[in-house]
């Protein structure tokens, strides 16, 4: 008796303290149903022919859009140095657009471009700001989805949980600082794409992986995202000064 009371007792404080109740299987996948409705318009994906001397490859890649006249968030290492870039954009009737480079920061790996719209269309686009709200302050432990262009596969969705924050990883020459680490499952063609909680809102910038085999682009289980903040932060500066 005494058993059943004190674990009676422990349940009932755990489901009444606040940020404890765990939402059940129903809930969950409700919230990642609405999550991926909402910011899945604002994800397009991205084509760039790159090369030069008449040596050419195409770079696939993803790309967030952050105003509704067609400025996009993507990563310098998707759209840097190329010939063209085509954008296609969530159901849209005839729905490729020629994306033109705004500005680019290799040290960043965040890259601005822009679609222009047709017939006074109005693009869907993600709210977001470089000041941090308590929605958008990541901790270890958040469910996050994916959204982006892996292998060619448009709009595809994967989700996972955020491992760590502040994460320092160099690929190449670059050096990134204050990563999100998180094991939603990013490929080649996810770069550029946007990390996003389950209150809908983008934390991150999808930007590298982990990869076993290097080279190959396959996910092995961790990959990292540029915090949004850093992201809004420089595209807010170009936008203002008009570049």
């Amino acid at each position: 008796m005494i058993y059943r009371l004190i674990t009676a007792t422990f349940f009932a404080l755990v489901l009444t303290l606040p940020g404890l109740a765990v939402a059940g299987p129903r809930t969950l996948g409700i919230k990642t149903k609405e999550t991926v409705a909402a910011v899945r318009p604002a994800t397009v994906n991205i084509r760039a022919l790159r090369g030069s001397g008449g040596s050419f490859y195409q770079s696939i890649g993803s790309g967030v859009l952050i105003s509704e006249d067609g400025y996009i968030l993507t990563n310098d290492h998707v759209i840097g140095d190329s010939q063209s870039i085509e954008v296609t954009v969530w159901k849209v009737k005839d729905k490729k657009y020629i994306g033109r480079i705004v500005h680019t920061d290799k040290k960043l790996d965040l890259a601005l471009i822009r679609i222009k719209p047709r017939n006074g269309e109005v693009f869907a686009a993600i709210k977001a700001t470089a000041v941090l709200s308590e929605q958008m302050k990541v901790r270890t432990g958040d469910r996050v989805i994916a959204i982006g262009n892996p292998f060619g596969l448009s709009h595809s969705v994967t989700s996972g949980i955020v491992g760590g924050t502040g994460r320092s990883l160099s690929v190449g020459a670059v050096n990134y600082e204050g990563l999100i680490q998180t094991d939603a499952p990013i490929n080649q063609g996810n770069s550029g794409g946007p990390l996003v909680n389950l209150h809908g809102v983008v934390v991150g910038i999808n930007t590298a992986i982990l990869a076993g085999d290097a080279g190959s682009g396959a996910f092995s289980g961790q990959g990292f995202a540029i915090p949004m903040d850093v992201a809004m932060s420089f595209a807010a500066e170009v936008m203002r000064v008009g570049i």
